[in-house]
């Protein structure tokens, strides 16, 4: 588009040029001047701006087309970090939601509540990825730094758990363990912050432009 531009704009300058250069042809010819007396200085004149405007607008036209090429990689950046990051919440919700079914309800062995608590520390470290902190707003950094609290004292609390369980792994565990109500309250905590970070990041997706595609 801007290339286009540029070329119709060169375009009208040399119609300029050459209805000035008919118009004088016309005068001297009516005038009985000597034609080339008058052409030949003005389009040795006219021949050294247009070169100048020429090379002008082709370093606009390249200034232009580097912005537009910096602000489209931000953008596709912008966007597939949002991405990412949304998926990693929602199965971060997922499985931080089934490890307080785990304790509430009960019914599944010791074994899943073991394997869920690295996966979720796993998909946590994932979100702290170099591009995260290139692309997504300040308010979503902020929010997924403080998150590491939450994070670090479910893994000591689910350590200490783990340590006053002295049964085999594949032992169901009952409903409302006393033990772990401490770990239950965490995650509740730990819901509510995961759904306010994915809230910021559903909002910074829809500022973006919804016309672009991955």
């Amino acid at each position: 588009m801007l290339q286009l531009k540029a070329f119709v704009a060169i375009g009208l300058l040399v119609c300029a040029l050459l209805a000035f250069s008919i118009g004088v042809a016309v005068g001297a010819v009516y005038s009985g001047d000597d034609f080339n007396a008058i052409l030949m200085p003005f389009l040795s004149m006219a021949g050294s701006w247009a070169s100048g405007i020429g090379a002008l607008v082709a370093v606009v036209a390249a200034v232009q087309i580097a912005t537009a090429q910096m602000r489209e990689a931000r953008l596709q950046g912008s966007v597939r970090c949002a991405h990412y990051a949304i998926s990693l919440v929602d199965d971060l919700i997922n499985r931080v939601d089934y490890q307080r079914k785990i304790l509430t309800e009960g019914g599944r062995p010791i074994a899943a509540l073991l394997v869920n608590a690295d996966a979720i520390n796993r998909r946590y470290e994932g979100l702290f990825m170099q591009e995260q902190y290139l692309y997504l707003p300040g308010p979503a950094i902020d929010i997924m730094k403080r998150l590491a609290g939450s994070f670090f004292g479910l893994k000591v609390m689910t350590e200490y758990l783990q340590s006053s369980l002295t049964a085999p792994p594949h032992t169901v565990l009952p409903a409302n363990l006393d033990s772990a109500k401490g770990l239950c309250t965490q995650l509740d905590g730990l819901l509510t912050e995961l759904q306010a970070f994915k809230d910021k990041l559903y909002e910074f997706r829809l500022s973006l432009p919804t016309h672009w595609h991955l």
